[in-house]
C-alpha cells in the first residue's frame, strides 16, 4: 500500500494546538456550502501526505466552503483545500490548508478541531443560476476598493447551472488534520454530520489561482533560496520530483511557487521571471547575494525603466533570472 511521504516535522512546523478534547459538538447552524472535488497531477499523491496516510488513484483534491449564519463563533465564512486520501481501508481528507473570515472563526477552528485556519476575506454569494466563491487577503474580497488596490484574490470559483438532488445523494467524507494535542502530535479526525434542506449538483469552473513552477536539478537546494528569498512559510514535498512554497492563509496574487526537478540543464534565458519589489535596492540585493544569489545586471542608478522603476537582474543558485525592482 502506498503512503505519504511528506516530511512530518515539516507539516508540524505550521499544525494548530488543541490544548484539551471538547466533549461537545460543535454545532453550525444556517450553512450554505460549496464542496467541489478536482483530480491531482499524480506526483503530487503522495508528497502531501503524512506516512500515516494513502493516497487515492486517480489523485484528488476536495475544495470545501462555508457560510455560517450561527456558530459558537459568531457568523463566519471559511474555506478549506483538502486531498482525499484513506486511512486503512476508509475514505478520508487531510486537510493542507483553511481560512476564514472572523478571528473568533479562526480561533474555534484551529484550537477545538485542528484545522490550519488563517485570517481572510472567504464570500460564498448565492444567486439564481449558482454560485460564486471569492477567497482574498483580509479586506480585499469582493469588487471594492481594497481588492482594487491589493494583491487581488487568491482563488475565485463560479458553479453554475444547479440540478436539483435528493439528501441522500450527498456524501461526506471526514477531515483529518494535524495537530498538536495533549497526547503529542497527531491526526485528528473530524466526522460531520449534515441535516440537509436543499442539495443541488453544478458545473464548477475556477476563475482565478496563480501560480509558477521553476525547474531546476536540485529541487532542496533551489526551495531553501526561494523560502527565504520571499517568505513563504509552508513547504510541501520532498524534491522527488516537487517541492511548493506558499504561504499559510494566502495573502499574495502568487499562491504557490513550485520547483521542479528536471534533467536537463538550463541553457538559455528563461522568457519569463520573478519580478520582487523592495524600497531599498542596496540592503535587497546585498540579503539576496548573502542566500546563494548572483548579480547580472547591476541597476543603473540614473536610468528609470517601465512605469519610473529600476531593476537589477540576479540570478538563483541554478542561474534562473529574476530581477530585484524599486523605484
Amino acid at each position: 500500500m502506498i503512503s505519504g511521504t511528506a516530511a512530518v516535522d515539516e507539516l508540524a512546523a505550521g499544525a494548530p494546538e488543541i490544548a484539551a478534547f471538547g466533549t461537545e459538538s460543535v454545532r453550525l447552524g444556517g450553512v450554505t456550502g460549496l464542496s467541489l472535488v478536482a483530480e491531482l497531477r499524480r506526483p503530487a499523491r503522495e508528497a502531501v501526505l503524512p506516512p500515516g496516510l494513502h493516497p487515492i488513484v486517480p489523485p484528488a483534491m476536495s475544495l470545501l466552503a462555508w457560510d455560517v449564519s450561527e456558530s459558537p463563533w459568531g457568523a463566519f465564512s471559511a474555506a478549506f483545500v483538502r486531498v482525499v486520501c484513506r486511512s486503512g481501508a476508509r475514505a478520508r481528507t487531510f486537510c493542507v490548508g483553511a481560512t476564514a473570515s472572523t478571528d473568533d472563526a479562526v480561533a474555534g477552528l484551529r484550537s477545538q478541531l485542528g484545522f490550519p485556519a488563517q485570517r481572510a476575506s472567504v464570500e460564498l454569494r448565492r444567486h439564481y443560476d449558482g454560485v460564486d466563491l471569492t477567497v482574498a487577503p483580509a479586506g480585499e474580497a469582493g469588487n471594492g476598493a481594497a481588492a482594487q488596490q491589493g494583491a487581488g484574490p487568491m482563488l475565485e470559483l463560479s458553479a453554475l447551472d444547479p440540478d436539483p438532488l435528493s439528501a441522500g445523494d450527498l456524501q461526506q467524507v471526514g477531515s483529518m488534520n494535524l495537530a498538536h494535542t495533549p497526547l503529542g502530535l497527531r491526526l485528528v479526525q473530524i466526522e460531520t454530520h449534515h441535516e440537509p434542506s436543499r442539495v443541488e449538483r453544478l458545473a464548477a469552473r475556477i476563475e482565478r489561482a496563480v501560480g509558477v513552477t521553476i525547474d531546476c536539478s536540485d529541487p532542496e537546494r533551489i526551495a531553501d533560496f526561494w523560502q527565504a528569498a520571499i517568505g513563504f512559510n509552508t513547504r510541501v514535498g520532498n524534491g522527488r520530483p516537487y517541492i511548493t512554497l506558499s504561504e499559510a492563509g494566502g495573502g499574495r496574487m502568487l499562491n504557490h511557487l513550485t520547483i521542479q526537478r528536471v534533467p536537463e540543464a538550463k541553457t538559455t534565458k528563461l522568457r519569463a521571471h520573478l519580478d520582487l519589489f523592495t524600497r531599498d535596492m542596496d540592503t535587497e540585493v546585498a540579503r539576496l547575494v548573502a542566500l546563494g544569489a548572483s548579480v547580472l545586471v547591476p541597476a543603473a542608478e540614473e536610468v528609470a525603466g517601465h512605469l519610473g522603476f529600476r531593476a537589477t537582474v540576479m540570478a538563483d543558485p541554478e542561474g534562473s533570472e529574476f530581477c530585484v525592482v524599486s523605484r
